[in-house]
């Protein structure tokens, strides 16, 4: 740990967590900029810096204020300012989230804090790829690993020896298991359509990468074309990027394929193998309309590459496809946006009107970006599912904007990849296994980004998250999981986003010698689960692409815009927690007396008391309570279910929130004054209670619950159930009575 010349504060590191390998470089005072007002504020910060990560910590120590940080290779660009008795330094970083910090040079301390922090801050991030974060956790936690195991008196092992021997003991390898085979993948997209298998199948003939670098050891392709004709196809694909298959639909056949531009030089070269193999993506043998190729330029930028040597497919060689330009923006203008975003983060919103700040977001053009996307993507999802029609994707080199088309037109008809694990899938496919160059696109190629930098996985993430808002029920995850995997896609403490290719991880020994972002997020997937998910949703999505739906991702760009406040409705949301986790212990406390337990004697009771008309009334009260407590974002944020409770997960009932729903779920009639909502206790919709509702057994429910009673648990009623749910989830705060808890087990040993 090398501290320098600097003060190193221990106290400072309180609340923060430092992770394996990682060390402190220097900790120091200074004041970070809050610019959601007029007036520059400026707020006092402890400032620590790791070869990790920046962290800022509130000088406020009378509570536990939340700590704020920003990972090293995350910093896209420094600026100093000089002023009159200060020294500023701008951060901005990869993810449009600006900081400004203040020094007071006047004071000695502070001034040589400042020239510490600028020579540590403007060398770090561009640190040679043998440097990064990644390699050294790996080795510290593989080396606790083995402490675990092997004990204090064993000599520890040499760097070089680590991994042979976590493999030897069984240990987790750096690198995690992979969770994505292509195998897998295959047979779970064909399922039990039998005849879909004849027509496709895997090939590993690119296991050695001959044929085309770029892509993955094993693709998917039709089972009439041979695997002696692909590097004839290859040939004639720019950076020998061939059709191979994406996603293949379970039920019509329709399949979602990409690659790059073809090499028509001037529209005189052609490829028969080429020809034939578009031909075979062709559903038009099972009764379907024929392929569409999807060219994402416009179709001026498609003749402009002509010039070049590529071109698009001219019409008269491919007479079974039709033809579509979809006038994506190339690299350099996702970039321009971007960068235009990054500027106005920085812009004090108060000082602006609402018209000006809202014609400066426009003018940035990202949110252009975000829609046409959205748009394009539905336009190819309706063309498989409805007009059951394949669709052949690509752009100049099938890597930047195809990846962003294929990857959020399957998760539209997918469900599979609306889930945490499904979605760590389709990254890998369409983005990681596919070859999207993450390193010159990221910036994590150990030196300063150049012009091939810009935000393409970004821009793909903003347009998920768009989807996910629109459709919170629909995806197993919540946000929170969206950003977590956007700040480590630049992070660099994983090795999962290393790299431009499955072949350069390979070269590079990236799954043996650093960690896997999805071993860690599935070790705990508790922390990103959604409660409203419902597995019951549509097969194919809908969003809206309206302008007036498309918004800001604020959450991510702006998460440190005014950090004061955050530090302040974050402190406030603990106490909010606490008093609602105090009032709902009372009224259990309540319940417990109702219900006549002994703690003496627990075997007395044997089924609910006689009062069950108040019981069920106070158990309602909890359940709401409950649920809006688990449905809060500082609950989401702070209170986790524990591990092992996937029963409850899934026989927790989707208890609607009032904003969610506008209309009776029984008779579709409005809510209005006095048609008012109500809850089933059985299903968690909301019906109105002027004609939808019914009394039974003491519980409120809607008319089409009560109408199947068979379906009610014969023990405990829905409300009791859905109780004894939430509280399992939140086991540890909220501790059930014995009666209830004994109910419950019984009644799941009989079903």
């Amino acid at each position: 740990m090398y501290q320098g010349q600097v003060r190193f504060n221990e106290h400072a590191l309180n609340y923060i967590h430092l992770h394996n390998g990682e060390t402190v470089y220097l900790t120091a005072t200074c004041a970070l900029l809050e610019p959601g007002r007029g007036a520059p504020t400026f707020v006092p910060i402890r400032l620590v810096l790791t070869n990790y990560q920046v962290v800022f910590k509130s000088e406020h120590s009378d509570t536990k204020h939340p700590i704020f940080y920003v990972p090293l290779m995350c910093i896209y660009k420094l600026r100093r300012e000089d002023q009159d008795n200060y020294q500023l330094i701008h951060i901005q970083t990869k993810t449009v989230q600006l900081f400004v910090l203040r020094f007071q040079v006047k004071y000695a301390a502070e001034h040589e804090s400042f020239f510490a922090c600028w020579k540590y801050l403007s060398n770090t991030p561009y640190q040679p790829f043998t440097d990064f974060f990644c390699w050294v956790t790996a080795v510290a936690s593989l080396r606790d690993s083995l402490h675990s195991v092997l004990g204090d008196n064993h000599t520890p092992p040499t760097n070089g020896t680590l991994h042979y021997m976590a493999s030897d003991m069984h240990l987790e390898r750096a690198g995690g298991g992979e969770i994505y085979s292509v195998e897998q993948e295959f047979l779970r997209m064909v399922g039990r359509n039998e005849a879909l298998r004849p027509r496709w199948r895997v090939s590993h003939a690119n296991r050695r990468f001959r044929i085309c670098p770029t892509y993955p050891r094993g693709i998917i392709l039709p089972a009439a074309f041979p695997d002696s004709d692909l590097p004839a196809v290859a040939e004639f694909r720019e950076k020998g990027r061939f059709p191979i298959i994406s996603w293949i639909h379970p039920s019509n056949g329709t399949v979602l394929a990409r690659c790059s531009q073809p090499r028509t030089a001037g529209f005189s070269a052609r490829c028969s193998a080429d020809e034939r193999l578009a031909d075979l993506l062709s559903p038009q043998r099972t009764g379907s309309q024929g392929l569409v190729i999807a060219d994402a330029r416009a179709y001026s930028s498609a003749l402009g590459n002509v010039a070049k040597g590529g071109g698009y497919e001219v019409p008269d060689h491919y007479r079974q496809a039709a033809h579509l330009n979809l006038d994506l923006a190339n690299i350099h203008s996702i970039r321009e946006s971007w960068e235009r975003l990054c500027n106005l983060s920085g812009v004090a919103r108060d000082s602006w009107s609402t018209e000006r700040w809202l014609g400066e977001l426009v003018g940035t053009g990202w949110l252009s970006h975000v829609t046409k996307i959205m748009k394009k993507s539905f336009q190819i999802a309706l063309h498989l599912e409805e007009q059951r029609s394949s669709v052949l994707v690509h752009c100049s080199d099938g890597w930047d904007r195809t990846s962003q088309l294929c990857a959020l037109s399957s998760l539209l008809l997918d469900p599979y990849y609306r889930t945490i694990l499904g979605f760590q899938i389709l990254i890998e496919k369409e983005w990681l296994s596919a070859g999207h160059h993450f390193a010159e696109r990221c910036g994590t190629t150990g030196t300063k980004p150049d012009e091939w930098f810009s935000p393409i996985f970004l821009l793909w993430m903003d347009c998920v998250w768009q989807v996910w808002r629109q459709h919170q029920t629909a995806f197993e995850f919540t946000d929170i999981y969206l950003n977590y995997i956007v700040e480590h896609v630049y992070a660099c403490r994983f090795g999962t986003f290393l790299c431009n290719s499955v072949r350069d991880r390979m070269l590079q020994g990236v799954s043996n010698r650093s960690l896997s972002l999805w071993d860690n997020i599935n070790a705990k997937p508790h922390r990103f689960y959604n409660l409203l998910y419902d597995k019951r949703n549509p097969r194919m999505l809908n969003p809206s692409r309206h302008h007036s739906q498309i918004v800001l991702w604020d959450s991510l760009y702006f998460t440190f815009h005014n950090c004061q406040s955050v530090w302040r409705q974050r402190s406030f949301g603990y106490i909010t927690v606490a008093n609602k986790l105090a009032e709902l212990q009372q009224k259990l406390a309540e319940l417990n007396a109702h219900m006549g337990e002994d703690q003496d004697h627990p075997g007395a009771a044997t089924d609910l008391p006689a009062n069950g008309d108040r019981v069920q009334e106070m158990m309602a009260d909890i359940v709401e309570g409950v649920v809006s407590l688990a449905l809060s974002r500082v609950a989401e944020r702070e209170v986790l279910c524990p591990d092992g409770l996937e029963w409850a997960a899934d026989q927790a009932m989707k208890w609607v929130p009032d904003n969610l729903s506008h209309t009776c779920s029984f008779c579709h009639k409005p809510f209005t004054f006095w048609r008012r909502r109500h809850h089933c206790r059985i299903c968690g919709r909301l019906f109105c209670h002027a004609d939808c509702e019914v009394s039974a057994a003491g519980v409120r429910q809607c008319r089409k619950c009560a109408a199947h009673p068979s379906e009610q648990t014969p023990e405990t009623s829905g409300v009791l159930r859905h109780t004894i749910v939430m509280c399992e989830i939140f086991g540890e705060i909220l501790p059930l009575p014995c009666e209830i808890v004994r109910c419950e087990r019984r009644d799941r040993d009989n079903t």
